[in-house]
C-alpha cells in the first residue's frame, strides 16, 4: 500500500499555526509597549527641552527687559509670570522668575492639556548677563 507524503495533514497545519501564534501574540505585546515607551519618550524630550530655550532665552537678554518679553508681577507671590498657551505644535508653559539677593530663580512649568508634564529650573546671577 503506497501513502502520500508530499504535503501536511490538517492536523500538522493547526499544530504549526498554534505555535505561531504562540510566539507572534507576545512580540506583538512587546511591540505596542516599544510604541507606546517611545511616545512618552518623545514627549518628555521635547518639553524638556522647551523648558530649557525658555532659560537660555531668558538668561541671554539684560534683565532691564523682562517688562518688555510681556512678564506680568504677581504680587501674591512675589515673581514675575508669564504663561504661554499650547497651540498644536508646541506645548503650554508658566515661566516664574524671582529675585533674591544674588540670583534669579527661574522656573518653567511645560502643559499638556493643561497637565504639568515637566518641570525645570535654573538660575541667572542678578546684574550681569
Amino acid at each position: 500500500m503506497k501513502t502520500n507524503t508530499d504535503g501536511f495533514t490538517l492536523i500538522e497545519a493547526i499544530i504549526a499555526l498554534s505555535i505561531l501564534a504562540v510566539t507572534i501574540i507576545p512580540l506583538m505585546s512587546m511591540m505596542t509597549l516599544s510604541a507606546h515607551i517611545n511616545n512618552e519618550s518623545s514627549k518628555e524630550f521635547k518639553s524638556l527641552m522647551e523648558a530649557q530655550r525658555i532659560i537660555e532665552k531668558f538668561k541671554s537678554v539684560d534683565i532691564g527687559e523682562i517688562n518688555e518679553m510681556n512678564y506680568s508681577y504677581n504680587s501674591d507671590i512675589g515673581c514675575y509670570e508669564k504663561r504661554m498657551e499650547q497651540t498644536k505644535s508646541e506645548y503650554g508653559s508658566l515661566v516664574r522668575i524671582t529675585q533674591g539677593v544674588l540670583l534669579y530663580r527661574i522656573e518653567v512649568f511645560v502643559f499638556d492639556k493643561g497637565e504639568v508634564i515637566n518641570y525645570i529650573e535654573g538660575s541667572r546671577i542678578a546684574g550681569g548677563i
